[in-house]
């Protein structure tokens, strides 16, 4: 069996180990989780709280046929999202829905899709939309919500090359849930690209023994 017809992050004719972010999340979590979810998960429809959030990023990007049904409370979320976003930011409308492609060696790219390019008080930020049912965690001491530290951050606010305009070093999570709305942030930090890359790494040497690790939990 190729492996091609074995694995869809790999392109066996081009050689080439693609991730995102939400893969790399999945498998330093447990890679035996990640193996999981990944042959199985087609096999049913997702969560009532996923599929809003599907449609939830739909409405927002203006899409003229979501892939997935609307209901009452994902137009309740959106219309709380949309009118955050009209008092806080001015979104970039040439940079919606950005789906880019970066490379992290030359055997790995990452992919990834970003919701929104925008403007706030502070200059540019990457906005991500997260439509949930309850919100995020945070470490008092710290202010952090964990999440908003972790690998979505550390892909998102990496610069594409070529770089046609400033990238942003910040960025931002807009989650909104049935009882509010709360903004997570996360700025960029010297060693993002270097974690992003070392995961990148671990995860292919995985694919290529065609062996998961035992233990990993760093994401």
């Amino acid at each position: 069996m190729s492996a091609k017809k074995r694995n869809q992050n790999t392109k066996e004719s081009e050689g080439v180990f693609y991730v995102s972010a939400s893969q790399l999340i999945s498998y330093h979590q447990c890679p035996a989780r990640y193996a999981f979810t990944r042959r199985l998960a087609p096999l049913k429809p997702p969560a009532h709280f996923i599929a809003d959030g599907i449609a939830g990023h739909a409405l927002m990007a203006q899409e003229e046929r979501p892939p997935i049904r609307i209901n009452a409370r994902v137009i309740r979320l959106v219309e709380r999202v949309r009118n955050y976003m009209d008092k806080h930011y001015e979104i970039d409308v040439g940079n919606v829905e950005l789906e880019q492609e970066l490379e992290l060696r030359g055997d790995i790219r990452l992919l990834r899709k970003i919701d929104a390019l925008a403007e706030d008080d502070l200059g540019r930020v990457v906005i991500d939309y997260k439509f949930v049912g309850s919100q995020w965690d945070v470490i008092p001491e710290l202010g952090l919500a964990p999440k908003a530290a972790g690998f979505q951050s550390k892909c998102y606010l990496l610069p594409p090359e070529p770089v046609n305009v400033s990238w942003p070093e910040r960025m931002h999570y807009v989650v909104v849930s049935d009882d509010d709305l709360k903004v997570y942030k996360y700025s960029t930090r010297p060693n993002d690209q270097q974690d992003v890359v070392d995961a990148a790494i671990n995860m292919k040497e995985a694919w290529d023994n065609q062996r998961l690790p035992r233990n990993e939990s760093y994401a």
